[in-house]
Parts: C-alpha cells; sequence; structure tokens
C-alpha cells in the first residue's frame, strides 16, 4: 500500500520512527501550498490513482485546514484511511522555544491554536466511518478493518501535547545515548 504523511509532525514521525521492513510499502509526502493546505485532498488524489490502500497520517490543524476536501471521498467514492494524531492544535509549536514564555507570548492563542472540534462529526461530513483508538492493538485492528471495508475512514489518536513533547525528547536523548555509546567503542 502506499502512506501520505502530512507536513509538520508527521512526516518527522515518520522519518524518525517508521521501523524497516520487507514489505513493499510506498510513502508520500506533500509540503501543501503553504504547509498544510491541501493535503486530505492530496490524499484522496493519490487514492483515487491507485487500487493499493491509502493511508494518510496527518495532523488535526492540516485535516481540519483541508476538510473540503472530503466532499470529494463522498462524491467520488474513494478509499482512504487517514490516521490523525489529535493535540487540538498546532503541536509542532511546543517544541520550539516560544513554548517556553506561555501567556506571555500568547501561545495557546498564536501557535497552538486549540481548535476543540470533534471529528467525528467531520468524519460524518465526508460521509467516512470515525473510530478512536489509544492503543497499538486498537491501530492495527481499525487499520485492518479499514483495508476490510475501504470508504472514507478516519482513525483519531488523541495525544496530550505536553506529553508529547517529553515522549518524543526522551526518544531522541535515547537515541542520542545510543548513538554515542556506540561512537565510544
Amino acid at each position: 500500500g502506499t502512506i501520505l504523511a502530512s507536513n509538520s509532525m508527521s512526516i518527522r514521525d515518520l522519518d524518525g520512527f517508521l521501523a524497516p521492513r520487507a514489505a513493499e510499502l510506498r510513502v508520500l509526502a506533500s509540503r501543501g501550498a503553504n504547509g498544510i493546505d491541501g493535503i486530505t485532498s492530496t490524499a484522496l488524489g493519490a487514492a483515487s490513482a491507485s487500487d493499493a490502500p491509502l493511508a494518510c497520517l496527518i495532523g488535526d490543524l492540516a485535516f481540519l485546514h483541508d476538510a473540503g476536501g472530503l466532499l470529494a471521498a463522498r462524491r467520488l467514492g474513494l478509499s482512504a484511511t487517514f490516521l490523525v494524531v489529535n493535540d487540538d492544535g498546532g503541536g509542532i509549536f511546543s517544541y520550539l522555544p516560544v513554548a517556553a514564555f506561555g501567556e506571555d507570548a500568547d501561545f495557546e492563542r498564536l501557535f497552538a491554536l486549540p481548535h476543540g472540534i470533534e471529528l467525528a462529526e467531520l468524519t460524518a461530513f465526508g460521509g467516512g466511518r470515525h473510530a478512536r483508538v489509544s492503543k497499538r492493538d486498537e491501530l492495527e485492528a481499525e487499520l485492518d478493518r479499514a483495508r476490510r471495508e475501504g470508504g472514507l475512514q478516519v482513525l483519531e489518536l488523541r495525544v496530550d501535547r505536553e506529553a508529547n513533547v517529553a515522549h518524543h525528547r526522551a526518544l531522541w536523548a535515547a537515541a542520542a545515548s545510543a548513538v554515542d555509546g556506540g561512537a565510544a567503542r
């Protein structure tokens, strides 16, 4: 099948954490016109060009930014699975130094951009099926179901921004430590 990685944290996470595999996997990425523009439509366009399953790893803001693209799935009967990492805003900005300034920089309003939108309602707008996942086994089961059923499938993984940043930093530190330890040998 094919994975399309959205811009921002999605492509970074895929690049940093996708394990090597023997099975063939086509990976696409899209910068969008100005970053996150048009990613949903790009994924649906790629899905329309192949019979192979397509999954799109995308953040909530990118998914919301191109919500109108979901109408193409409904109108054209397209099949695509969206794994939406929902941190209720622009989580990537929490990795930047500006996050440390918090309310002094009006961080939540200007950078984090919390939206509070229920993705299940947006998925219904596109005529699709929505499922919330929180564990690996749930994700694997829902991905299998999405491949079997076809159509528009939206799998939502809710993420706490602060916990996600801490988790990433711990992973990066462990990787750096492993590399440093390997170089000393």
